[in-house]
């Protein structure tokens, strides 16, 4: 059987991370677009002005120019960041959807992106959450630590994340929290909260999702 996450990983709409965007002529940045299935969305609803991503993979790139405004294609660790449409201050949002789990230092990278947005943006990042119940048990029981093609367990994930860390690297950030919500994807995720009354949420999340805002409005671009 096709792994769900792979047939649908460059045409993914985001849903989880579209509603936190509120409408309006919003200037946004979707750091890892895809094909801009995401960022066409924001345009067509009326929620963004204008979308500009950034991605890595060149097949997915040439689709989304189609989708969105502009889309450059490269490493975000080797990008500039400070010159053209990457101007200080000059975005409402800038997005990280499955992106900073794949990075080298993510630290550098989310401290440069913040100087991107507005006084008044905001910044939306979700990772996978290796506290799942699926990567726990299969190293507590199992005594595997196995890579997969696609999911929590991507083998070209390089940093992993659980709610407390995600939020240590945002709050070492210089940001100020707005939310953090846990993504549920199977029904055995979505029951399982309710199963443990609520104590083992952590554990049938498959995804954090949060939201930020610079706590510093005088952040200044990275060297």
């Amino acid at each position: 059987m096709k792994n769900l996450a792979a047939t649908n990983y460059f045409s993914n709409p985001r849903p989880e991370l579209v509603e936190r965007i509120r409408q309006g002529p919003n200037r946004v940045l979707e750091v890892g677009c895809a094909e801009g299935v995401m960022g066409g969305c924001l345009k067509q609803s009326g929620m963004a002005r204008q979308v500009i991503g950034i991605e890595i993979n060149p097949d997915a790139a040439k689709l989304a120019r189609t989708r969105i405004d502009e889309v450059h294609c490269g490493d975000i660790e080797q990008m500039s960041l400070d010159s053209g449409e990457f101007r200080a201050r000059s975005f409402d949002y800038v997005i990280c959807g499955d992106v900073i789990e794949h990075l080298r230092c993510p630290e550098v990278v989310v401290k440069r992106l913040l100087t991107l947005l507005k006084p008044d943006g905001y910044f939306i990042v979700s990772v996978p959450n290796v506290r799942h119940w699926s990567v726990v048990s299969s190293l507590l029981f199992a005594g595997e630590w196995r890579y997969e093609p696609f999911g929590i367990m991507d083998e070209t994930h390089m940093r992993f994340f659980t709610r407390k860390s995600i939020l240590r690297l945002l709050r070492e950030a210089n940001t100020e929290l707005v939310e953090v919500k846990p993504s549920y994807w199977t029904k055995v995720d979505r029951l399982g909260p309710f199963a443990t009354l609520g104590l083992g949420r952590e554990f049938f999340c498959r995804q954090w999702v949060a939201v930020v805002r610079p706590r510093d409005t005088a952040i200044r671009p990275i060297a």
